[in-house]
């Protein structure tokens, strides 16, 4: 007897899953419109933020003191270049401006005399007004000074100043 030898080919089955594909949840009940409140919110998160960081800044730099002194030199520019500049070196008792540098060396250590505040508002009233008006919330005009110290070779920038504060901060 022959045997037949029979071969059997094994082909691998084919596994068919029972699970359906994996759709996300409520999909019939998500909306096709942007959430729009997220952003809004961060929005307004950030812009509080920006405003809170810009106030806490301008309180910090613009401070009734620090205005009160910008103010004041001010007045003080104002006063050395449009008055006492002329006055000193337009005297008579100057021919030329190396007179006015050899008379003016003993004021490069010391300064001229002091110039009270009230002086600086009473050379020229309506100019100095609403300087006046915010400067005298918080100093004397009496009691505030200003030296002004010249540089040589004299000119109408080269000084400087520095002021005795009778005043509120």
């Amino acid at each position: 007897m022959k045997h037949n030898k029979k071969t059997k080919t094994l082909s691998s089955p084919r596994i068919h899953s029972s699970r359906a594909k994996a759709t996300p949840r409520n999909s019939a009940t998500r909306s096709s419109k942007p959430n729009i409140a997220k952003p809004i919110i961060l929005a307004i998160i950030i812009l509080a933020a920006l405003l809170v960081g810009f106030a806490a800044v301008y309180s910090i730099v613009f401070t009734p003191e620090s205005i009160t002194k910008s103010n004041l030199d001010r007045l003080a520019i104002e006063y050395y270049e449009e008055y006492y500049y002329d006055k000193i070196t337009t005297s008579e008792a100057f021919n030329s401006l190396d007179d006015v540098d050899k008379a003016m060396d003993k004021y490069v250590r010391t300064g001229f005399p002091k110039v009270k505040l009230l002086e600086l508002y009473l050379r020229d009233r309506e100019a100095t007004q609403s300087l006046a008006n915010q400067i005298s919330q918080y100093c004397d005009a009496d009691d505030t000074y200003v030296t002004f110290y010249p540089e040589l070779p004299l000119s109408r920038n080269s000084y400087h100043f520095e002021f005795t504060y009778s005043c509120a901060f």
